[in-house]
């Protein structure tokens, strides 16, 4: 398969929610990218399962993939908005 149409599908069932079949499918795919990996972590975090794209984040590095400045554009900025809300501080983000 196309690497690019994979990125694509994985980036689609990871913001349809779908993400066992986003992570299934990326399980599945001979090649890997950072794409890849960013499309499914990113979808964890939106879902609010935090952990699990943390678990991803180890995954990519573990197999020598890794983090380009969208992965840490997301990650963190997703983190710090989060860490705001829970101290009830919304208004300042």
């Amino acid at each position: 398969m196309d690497i690019v149409l994979a990125n694509v599908l994985m980036d689609m069932y990871a913001r349809c929610g779908c993400l066992t079949k986003a992570h299934q499918f990326l399980e599945e795919l001979p090649i890997r990218d950072v794409i890849a990996w960013n499309a499914l972590i990113t979808g964890y975090v939106q879902e609010g399962q935090n952990h699990e794209a943390l678990n991803c984040f180890g995954s990519m590095q573990s197999e020598g993939i890794y983090p380009n400045a969208a992965t840490f554009g997301f990650f963190i900025g997703s983190t710090l908005v989060d860490m705001y809300a829970k101290c009830g501080l919304v208004s300042d983000v």
